[in-house]
């Protein structure tokens, strides 16, 4: 289940309900890795439920999961397939051609403490 899979990557934490005023919690960097691998899976069920954590975690724990993206970028360890899904699933929250979404996607970002912000600036150069 998808629920099972986001546990797992947020290291077997249990993900608090959106209800919850929860503070961010740590993803995971190895358990995102994977993630994202299977994001590029043939097996469309697998690809699925990982698209589907990534939402789940774009919704809840949004500034942890920018971090993390930037740490899997900066892993010299992680393939460049799983560099490139991390970086395009960044860009994606960060930026679109959506004139309508984009105020949003900047919202976001802008929600975020100036560390974490800074964290991923200074990944990027």
């Amino acid at each position: 289940s998808s629920s099972s899979a986001l546990s797992s990557l947020r290291g077997g934490m249990v993900p608090p309900s959106p209800e919850q005023a929860a503070p961010p919690m740590a993803i995971s960097k190895d358990n995102l890795i994977s993630t994202l691998d299977n994001c590029l899976n043939p097996d469309q069920q697998r690809r699925e439920q990982s698209e589907r954590v990534l939402e789940m975690l774009s919704a809840t724990q949004f500034e942890p999961l920018m971090v993390a993206l930037m740490q899997v970028i900066l892993d010299p360890m992680a393939s460049i397939t799983v560099k490139q899904q991390a970086g395009v699933y960044l860009k994606n929250s960060v930026y679109c051609k959506d004139k309508e979404r984009l105020p949003q996607l900047h919202a976001r970002w802008l929600s975020m403490m100036p560390t974490s912000r800074d964290t991923v600036k200074k990944g990027l150069l």
